[in-house]
């Protein structure tokens, strides 16, 4: 809660707004929110104003107030439109603070009957992030959850690049250090135009903040721009009355000035041997061009240092020479099938360096284009996340088999089970257990048990390799997820297993009697529509493996019913 005196600040603290407009036809597209009468209320800037807040760890009970005035005044005023944007500047401290929740903003809106479409937060370097990690779990569910966020001042701070690829901005607003006398500045264009390709490829748009002259505007125009802010279009005021949904100053510039969209993908070609743009690449992008079949053009020191290749012996081999054979061959085919179709791929790859280890990138792969605008190759751009995999792994992997545990397999179940139900696609579990293991561990050894556990892991893996989806889920039970298989491909894939373990010949007696190791399985397969929040595809496959038990070894019973727990 706050105390009187912060209640009264916020009572007499106002807003202005600065439009933030189309710079190809002169239409409003948001308004920046800028914070004004903090000298009246006893602070010398706006940053002493937040600093005293976060001080008295007050910050984000404060900010929650300040939004829901900003939103108030725009939606009472004649020109709301839910298609014109709020710009929002949000100190990142908040997530600091002792009373940090999620999901405040929402309930504003509900209350204020806004979508929240309409809100973008923007992010600055203003203040240090805890952690990059941290920064990019919080931002990305505001995204998931509908909102936008916006890099302000782009190009000021050390660690711009670093946030670029953390936050995955909707927007990129470029520090008016860039732009002032930009017509005259061969420096400032060849940083801008290499800023708005980098851009391109992960699907933001740039906002050229501080315009101040026609001369900047039209160069900001020529370079391909998005959106423009600035005096010579509309100094911020707190009288809203004064901002306007169109400004005839922009519209008209697209009228002198029609550069070829296309041009501006040869930018990077035509300024790769310059020296601003190559130092900016090489030393904080693992960045790589390639041609249509995947042969290695060019790539950044960045990515030879990760991979531990020299450039010579990476350009003109094909990307494969970094592949990693845990790579799941879908995920190969879903990442071209992406970008040949001129869409940008994201994801996540786990690649091997020269020096046989694995390393993992989070990758955004966009076509480029000739001058005819057909596809001529294609640029990756990656960020390491090598040390977010390893700390992953800890929580989620099982030592001993090095596969998904159980509390990592209830998380992905869920997930699937909601992707299948909303996109009406197939889901199969099947459960496989290692039959009498315990008495294969009395008659032997719980050292040779583990050996045995070991063998069977890496042969599921062998025959399943894709991404998150094979676990071990208790001390003889394994589970395989798979999606978009029909019933009658996943009964063979389990047969296939099931064969594939009777095949090793794994030996052992019992009982005077030579047995060899087998499982038995229990598979149960459902499309989407056939899923409820009442469905347990866990415990259906369970009956099942316990039918298929009952039949001795080796033995599949495939699930004829959905055991659903509002049955109990």
């Amino acid at each position: 809660m706050l105390d009187k005196t912060w209640l009264h600040i916020i009572d007499n603290i106002d807003f202005a707004f600065q439009p933030i407009v189309d710079i190809n036809n002169g239409k409003t597209v948001a308004y920046e929110a800028l914070l004004r009468n903090y000298k009246e209320v006893g602070f010398d800037s706006i940053d002493s104003f937040f600093d005293t807040a976060y001080e008295e760890k007050i910050l984000h009970t404060l900010d929650l107030k300040l939004r829901k005035k900003v939103l108030k005044k725009i939606i009472n005023s004649k020109l709301y439109d839910k298609n014109i944007k709020i710009f929002y500047n949000l100190d990142n401290r908040i997530i600091e603070m002792p009373n940090y929740k999620e999901g405040q903003t929402t309930k504003i809106l509900d209350k204020l009957n806004i979508d929240k479409s309409i809100l973008t937060f923007e992010i600055s370097e203003k203040h240090k992030f805890r952690s990059f990690i941290e920064a990019q779990t919080v931002f990305n569910l505001y995204q998931e959850q509908g909102y936008q966020i916006a890099l302000d001042d782009f190009g000021t701070g050390f660690s711009g690049l670093k946030l670029l690829y953390y936050l995955n901005p909707n927007h990129i607003k470029i520090d008016r250090f860039f732009i002032t006398d930009i017509f005259k500045d061969q420096k400032k264009k060849l940083f801008l135009k290499n800023i708005i390709n980098i851009a391109k490829s992960i699907n933001s748009t740039i906002i050229a903040e501080g315009i101040e002259t026609q001369e900047e505007l039209d160069m900001c125009h020529e370079i391909g721009c998005n959106s423009v802010q600035g005096y010579y279009i509309q100094r911020p005021t707190t009288n809203i009355d004064k901002l306007k949904k169109y400004y005839p100053i922009i519209d008209s510039i697209s009228h002198k000035i029609n550069p070829s969209v296309r041009d501006l993908s040869n930018i990077s070609k035509k300024s790769e041997n310059q020296d601003n743009f190559s130092h900016l690449l090489n030393e904080y992008i693992i960045l790589s061009t390639a041609d249509l079949n995947g042969t290695i053009k060019t790539v950044s020191n960045a990515f030879c240092e990760i991979s531990g290749y020299s450039k010579n012996m990476l350009v003109g081999q094909n990307h494969n020479i970094i592949k990693h054979n845990n790579t799941p061959k879908s995920k190969i085919v879903d990442l071209w099938k992406t970008i040949k179709a001129g869409n940008i791929w994201t994801g996540e790859i786990q690649n091997l360096s020269q020096q046989k280890e694995d390393y993992w990138l989070k990758t955004m792969i966009s076509p480029s284009y000739d001058n005819l605008g057909k596809i001529d190759g294609y640029i990756s751009i990656s960020h390491d996340i090598t040390e977010k995999k390893k700390l992953e792994k800890i929580t989620i992997i099982d030592h001993l088999t090095n596969l998904y545990n159980k509390t990592y397999f209830e998380k992905i179940l869920s997930k699937k089970m909601n992707y299948a139900q909303q996109n009406n696609t197939y889901i199969t579990l099947i459960l496989f257990e290692i039959d009498d293991f315990k008495k294969y561990n009395k008659s032997n050894s719980y050292q040779q048990g583990d050996k045995v556990l070991k063998k069977i892991s890496h042969k599921i893996t062998e025959l399943h390799k894709d991404d998150h989806s094979t676990f071990r889920i208790g001390g003889k039970e394994f589970a395989l997820l798979l999606e978009n298989n029909t019933k009658k491909a996943s009964i063979q894939v389990a047969a296939t297993i099931l064969e594939e373990i009777n095949a090793l010949k794994i030996k052992y007696i019992l009982d005077k009697e030579k047995r060899h190791v087998t499982l038995s399985a229990g598979l149960v397969c459902l499309k989407g529509n056939q899923i409820d929040e009442n469905t347990n595809l866990l415990i259906s496959a369970d009956i099942s493996l316990c039918k298929a038990k009952s039949f001795g070894f080796n033995h599949l019973e495939v699930s004829t019913f959905t055991y659903k727990s509002s049955i109990v």
